[in-house]
């Protein structure tokens, strides 16, 4: 994200399209890659959420 950012930064002072084409790609692929990230960690957290539920529920549960 601070390459592309930088990239584009400075290919837009010196004029330079291409780098600025480049740079806004590598922002674009960075912030894809971080929303990968939250999809999975959330969805890996509620599968993990759901089995402790599911572990402290079956605990609970004692014939006599």
């Amino acid at each position: 994200l601070v390459g592309g950012f930088l990239s584009a930064g400075v290919g837009g002072t010196d004029g330079d399209r291409s780098a600025v084409r480049r740079g806004r790609l590598g922002l674009g692929l960075g912030c894809l890659g971080y929303l990968y990230l939250l999809t999975f960690f959330t969805i890996a957290g509620g599968v993990l959420l759901a089995a402790l539920i599911a572990a402290v529920r079956a605990a609970g549960n004692t014939t006599p």
